[in-house]
């Protein structure tokens, strides 16, 4: 029972998986946010940590656990872990744009609880099918994690669109109310002008 639970999660967050995880993520994020940076930067961060993942299994070329305890096939290196970089790289850019959208500390701490949670289960889980030494899984979501978090300061993910030419109109309406007020001011109407006068002269 808890092979098939494991196999299943382990499936689910492959490689490949969480690109198209990613995809679908990013469209959602992308209808609640409605900036073109969402989708780009939740699919990037989990396409560039995959291939940093790639680069790195053939640098180090680490054989996997011996084949008497892997509970499933895998042919490839085994540092770092593919599902561990992806998953963390993909629960850790979707609570980078998900935060952006909330006020509550408390439901910021809920959102990247829930992105650690998401990010060890399948990391277990590939521990306990035996594919993956426990350094794997580490370095796969230091990897994972940091490419989101470097990425989102790149391409700040949280900026709302139109907010740059709002703030740019903002800007010019008080560069061109703020002299008009102050020469009205400094003026005045000839009545308190002449009116002014007569007190003093009194």
């Amino acid at each position: 029972m808890i092979t098939a639970w494991a196999v299943a999660v382990t499936e689910a967050f492959s490689p490949a998986g969480t690109i198209l995880l990613a995809l679908a993520t990013g469209l959602v994020l992308w209808w609640a946010r409605r900036s073109w940076r969402v989708p780009v930067y939740v699919f990037g961060s989990v396409a560039l940590a995959a291939g940093i993942t790639y680069l790195l299994k053939f640098v180090f070329e680490r054989q996997r656990p011996p084949a008497i305890d892997r509970l499933v096939f895998e042919a490839d290196y085994s540092f770092p872990s593919g599902h561990a970089t992806g998953t963390a790289a993909l629960a850790c850019a979707a609570a980078v744009v998900v935060c952006g959208m909330l006020r509550r500390p408390v439901s910021m701490a809920l959102v990247w609880a829930a992105a650690l949670g998401l990010s060890v289960l399948v990391a277990a889980t590939r521990l306990y099918l035996g594919v993956h030494w426990f350094t794997d899984t580490a370095a796969g979501f230091c990897v994972g994690a940091g490419t989101a978090l470097v990425l989102s300061a790149l391409i700040d993910p949280g900026r709302a669109p139109g907010l740059v030419a709002a703030g740019g109109a903002a800007t010019r309406r008080s560069s061109e109310s703020g002299p008009h007020v102050g020469r009205s001011h400094e003026g005045g109407p000839p009545e308190a002008r002449s009116h002014g006068g007569g007190a003093s002269e009194g």
